[in-house]
């Protein structure tokens, strides 16, 4: 785990501004620092640095940026091939040599036996660029699900690509420019999606993405997509039992797979099915007691950690808990910009980061449970979607149901008008559009644009019902626009690598294809995931109820932030500022001060953090 950038660009460069860029994320990568420098015969000028967080050969051979055995390719890389232990054994049967113990150096000598399409092989997270220096081309490209983020910009000088925003920002004569669309979609639906940026003219590699550049073009393909699993494999078929089998001896290889390291690991739990079972893997698979990590509150309807505790005593993990207190979340929510170098609005980012901050007190990698939700229809909402369309029928037996029902009425409560919003919809896509942007007509007001929905649709219409849909969107978007980075975001801003075993790809590609009723029956959502659990810690000690790491942001904000709340939302910073109508900011606060409910609360939340990114970023 570690951060990269680089470019290449017409013109002069230097190592120093290599060094520069590559610093802004030096949390990334305390172990160690490299920058490369080299020049093409085409006048431009190819510079790669890297900053490493050790986990495989902790020795001076893990140095990065790294050269291939005969000079001739250049590789910075950012995260983990699992099966690199296998690839290298096939790789000296067919000649190569090796030098060091990291999966960098299999990464090159994949390169030269195969091409850049030996990333297909590659079983892992991680996003890298590579320099061919025969070619005179530079290679980006990022793992199938999206767990390590990879960023770049294009312009007539050239090319650049960085992990994090930051290092991009550095380079001469970046503009940080607002890109409208993306901000009206990141009100809407709390982060921004797809390979759109908060900037313009950045984008970011979409997951199972390749980016080829040489002097002459540009050109991107995806070498892997759950689109391509869904069209080009077919569905599964065998028994519940068979699945079960199958299911239960990937896991097991993945979560091997994920507790290869040279440094001391442990794993996040809550008292949740995903991490329990992540953690029973682990404490099954690891001849010591494992460090297991809790984050608890002092209010009791977002705490979890007795529980956890539990299901930790049974298990016999070496577990912690830390308590997030008041002054706690306050001082990690000023940090939040600095390490989310674009808005994104999940509150329970807080408490990733105070659960990554207590675990790298002892390790340097935790497995989480991340993708069990998306994969295997544990979120609510998705059970919801059956209500929300027997509502919607019932107005295809309304007469003159748009008449009647005016969608922008603005003498109804807003209760109300989402209600008949829902009930004017016909598709699948509508229900599950409306409800994930439920506040979007609101937001259109501050900015008056509306979001661009195109980039949630795309895996939609592949699903059969409405769980599936609402399913495949959220991995398509929700898992790594939000919650990947989320995870990412906060465990490096601790130089923590997060590892997580059902984002293997071959439990991806199992899952999509399991019948609904494989994984949602009679009421009981993750039903597959919940008997494996079930065979290893006592159904009585998981929780009913879904809380991962939430926090309770609207108590925070009514107490500790109102003033904060006040000055970003004033019309003298708003008039400064220049994007937001002050009359539509005005009404949205009005809502939020004349009521206690969280939807509200979250709004204004989002809204704020937004105001703190450009504070930090753009302003004066």
């Amino acid at each position: 785990m570690c951060g990269i950038c680089g470019f290449v660009r017409k013109g002069e460069a230097s190592e120093e501004l290599l060094s520069e860029m590559i610093d802004e994320i030096r949390y990334r990568g305390p172990d160690d620092k490299g920058v490369f420098l080299d020049r093409l015969n085409s006048g431009y000028q190819a510079g790669f640095a890297h900053r490493r967080l050790a986990i495989l050969d902790l020795s001076a051979n893990g140095h990065q940026p790294m050269l291939s055995e005969d000079g001739g390719a250049v590789l910075v890389f950012n995260g983990e091939i699992y099966n690199y232990r296998r690839l290298r054994d096939e790789l000296r049967e067919r000649g190569h040599r090796f030098r060091t113990e990291t999966d960098t150096e299999v990464i090159l000598c994949a390169y030269r036996e195969w091409g850049i399409d030996a990333v297909t092989r590659f079983n892992g997270m991680f996003a890298f660029a590579l320099y061919d220096r025969t070619e005179a081309c530079v290679y980006l490209v990022r793992d199938r699900m999206g767990v390590k983020p990879l960023y770049y910009s294009m312009d007539p000088n050239g090319l650049a690509f960085a992990s994090e925003l930051k290092p991009i920002m550095k380079l001469p004569g970046f503009r940080k420019e607002i890109d409208r669309d993306a901000l009206t979609t990141y009100l809407a639906a709390e982060y921004i999606p797809g390979d759109r940026c908060i900037f313009r003219n950045v984008h970011k590699l979409l997951p199972g993405e390749i980016l080829k550049w040489t002097p002459q073009k540009t050109e991107k393909r995806r070498y892997w997509s759950i689109r391509d699993v869904l069209t080009q494999t077919p569905r599964f078929t065998d028994s519940y039992e068979d699945a079960l089998d199958e299911l239960d001896a990937l896991l097991e290889d993945a979560v091997r797979l994920r507790m290869i390291s040279d440094v001391p690991l442990g794993a996040f739990l809550s008292n949740g099915v995903d991490s329990s079972l992540m953690t029973a893997r682990m404490q099954k698979l690891s001849p010591a007691p494992v460090k297991t990590f809790t984050v608890g509150f002092r209010e009791a309807d977002f705490d979890e950690s007795r529980a956890a505790e539990k299901v930790a005593a049974y298990l016999g993990t070496d577990h912690r808990t830390e308590v997030l207190s008041m002054e706690d979340g306050k001082k990690l929510f000023a940090e939040l910009p600095r390490y989310f170098d674009e808005p994104m609005a999940d509150p329970s980012a807080i408490a990733t980061m105070l659960v990554s901050a207590m675990a790298r007190e002892t390790v340097t990698v935790a497995v989480s449970g991340d993708a069990g939700d998306e994969l295997f229809c544990g979120y609510n909402t998705y059970t919801h979607f059956r209500r929300l369309k027997k509502l919607s029928a019932l107005s295809r037996v309304l007469n003159g149901a748009d008449r009647l029902l005016p969608l922008r009425e603005r003498s109804f409560r807003d209760n109300d008008r989402r209600m008949m919003k829902l009930l004017h919809l016909r598709t699948d896509e509508e229900i599950i559009d409306a409800d994930l942007l439920s506040y979007w007509d609101r937001y259109a007001d501050l900015t008056d644009g509306c979001p661009d929905i195109s980039c949630f649709r795309d895996l939609m219409p592949l699903g059969g019902n409405l769980e599936e849909k609402a399913m495949l969107h959220d991995l398509g978007s929700y898992l790594p626009d939000d919650v990947l980075t989320k995870v990412d975001r906060a465990s490096m801003s601790v130089s923590l690598e997060t590892r997580a075993p059902l984002l293997d790809y071959r439990i991806v590609e199992l899952a999509v294809r399991l019948p609904l009723e494989y994984k949602f029956r009679d009421g009981v959502q993750k039903r597959i995931l919940k008997e494996l659990l079930y065979r290893e810690v006592p159904e009585s000690l998981i929780g009913k109820t879904k809380k991962g790491f939430r926090i309770p942001f609207a108590t925070w904000m009514r107490e500790d932030f109102d003033d904060m709340v006040a000055w970003y939302c004033s019309a003298e910073y708003l008039s400064r500022q220049g994007l937001f109508h002050p009359q539509a900011v005005e009404r949205m606060m009005k809502r939020y001060r004349g009521s206690n409910t969280t939807d509200y609360a979250r709004e204004v939340w989002t809204f704020l953090i937004f105001q703190l990114w450009y504070e930090r970023y753009c302003a004066g």
